[in-house]
This record gives C-alpha cells, sequence and structure tokens, in this order.
C-alpha cells in the first residue's frame, strides 16, 4: 500500500531537531530546577522533552511547590533557564543529516519554517550558533510569540497551524502582488519534523505528516500514533537520522505509516 500526498511546506522544530541542544537544555534546565530545590531525574525528562521552560516550570511546582520560594513564576523560571542557555551555547551543534533535508526541500521547491516551545532568544540563538539565519525560514514561530496570541504550546497543535496559517499569509500577499492566483497550503500538504514525542502529538494533531527523530527520544506508542491518526488524519514516520535523506528523496510517495 502506497499512501500519495503532495508536499509543499515543511515544518521543522528546533532543539533536538535541527540544532544538537537538548544536553545543553537540559544540563541548564536542571541547573536552575537545583537552585529551586529540585532535582530532575534523567526518567523525567520522558514527559519534560519538547514542554518549554514555562510549562517545565508549572509541572515542577507541582511536585515541589517550594520551588515557587525562589522562583515564583513561570516567567522567572524561564529567564534563569534562558540565561544559563546562553551561557551554554558553545555545546550547541548544527546536525548535518537534517541540514541536508533542508537543503534538499528547498530543492525540490517546499517552503521551510521553523516552530519551538523555546521562547525567540533561546531558539534564535541556538539557531544563529548553528550557522542558520532569518532569511533560511519563512517564518519562524516562537513560544513567547503564540503565548502573545494566546494561543497554547505544543502538545497542542495550535503552534503548526499557526505557522502554517503564517505562511499562506506571505505566499498569498506574494502572489498578488504578481498578479498571480494563491491556492492556500492545506494541513494534508505540511510535513513536519520532531524529535519528541510532544511535538509529534502536536504536529499530528494539526492533521501533518510527522517525522520523528528517534536517536535520543523514545517513538509514540503504536497504539497512541493510531489513535491519533484516526481522529486527526495526521500520519506519523519514526526514524532515526541516519535515514532520513533516503526518506526524504522519495517524499512525495510514502510508504503506508505505521
Amino acid at each position: 500500500m502506497q499512501i500519495e500526498r503532495q508536499y509543499r511546506l515543511a515544518l521543522y522544530d528546533v532543539d533536538g531537531t535541527i540544532v544538537d541542544s537538548e544536553p545543553r537544555n537540559r544540563k541548564a534546565i536542571e541547573t536552575v530546577a537545583r537552585i529551586g530545590g529540585y532535582s530532575i531525574q534523567k526518567n523525567d525528562w520522558d514527559f519534560l522533552t519538547g514542554q518549554g521552560d514555562a510549562i517545565i516550570w508549572e509541572l515542577l511546582v507541582k511536585e515541589k511547590p517550594e520551588l515557587k520560594q525562589v522562583f515564583n513564576t513561570a516567567s522567572s523560571f524561564e529567564r534563569a533557564c534562558l540565561n544559563e542557555k546562553i551561557n551554554r551555547i558553545a555545546e550547541v551543534k548544527k546536525l548535518p543529516e537534517v541540514d541536508k533535508s533542508i537543503k534538499y526541500f528547498k530543492e525540490k521547491n517546499l517552503e521551510v519554517a521553523v516552530v519551538s516551545n523555546s521562547v525567540t532568544g533561546d531558539a534564535t540563538a541556538s539557531l544563529s550558533y548553528a550557522g542558520y539565519q532569518e532569511k533560511d525560514f519563512i517564518t519562524s514561530l516562537f513560544r513567547d510569540a503564540l503565548r502573545d496570541a494566546g494561543l497554547r504550546a505544543k502538545p497542542h497543535p495550535d503552534p503548526y497551524l499557526e505557522a502554517l496559517r503564517r505562511v499562506n499569509e506571505i505566499l498569498k500577499q506574494k502572489k498578488q502582488e504578481q498578479g498571480e492566483e494563491f491556492i492556500e497550503i492545506t494541513p494534508a500538504e505540511c510535513l513536519v519534523l520532531e524529535d519528541s514525542k510532544t511535538g509529534v502529538r502536536a504536529g499530528m494533531a494539526a492533521g501533518m505528516t510527522v517525522i520523528q527523530i528517534t536517536d535520543e527520544n523514545m517513538p509514540l506508542d503504536k497504539n497512541e500514533a493510531e489513535q491519533i491518526q484516526a481522529t486527526h488524519n495526521g500520519l506519523y514516520y519514526p526514524m532515526k537520522r541516519a535515514e532520513l535523506m533516503k526518506f526524504c528523496k522519495d517524499i512525495l510517495t510514502l510508504p503506508a505509516p505505521i
């Protein structure tokens, strides 16, 4: 069985997907959490990965309310984490396999955007250190912009649907200036590249095709993936980075999802 979809937009997560920043992020967040008296354990990252620092604060406070004595708001915790991450910026690395996929999609005339649960200062610093520029992406959408717009973070579909809305606005304006008709990109024409389960759930709930890089994180449980797929029509393909380019080269005719 083959499932054919025509793709026009690739939406990339940042931390752990475009850049190898998750080890740095975890060290930074763990350092800040210890200042507040909370010791994050290795298995805690099974549900913390991809959540964003403000949401992590909410989750930690539920377990240890005393954390609020040091960081009384999510914003104060978020700022402390950002400062610690910037201090560790040299630990961020570009991921060559993913960089090749970005260039490949552009060669195939797909638009490329970034969508992250990280705040602007954090995500843009990591992207810049890895050698990316703002012009490399048609739009960039980060946690603080979502918050300002009253939208929910991943694992909700809001970030990916809002990014798609913004891309359609940009492309529509360009086509109008050229006197050409524009047909809006639909969720079914979008690819999402993620590393965390949090991001995968967001992309699939948006009705998009999600590629999860599973080198550092476990894939979704098969039953959960099938349930989300049945409800939202999103497709799901977990794989290692080494498999990514081979998969991308046949991206317009995809094998049946799990």
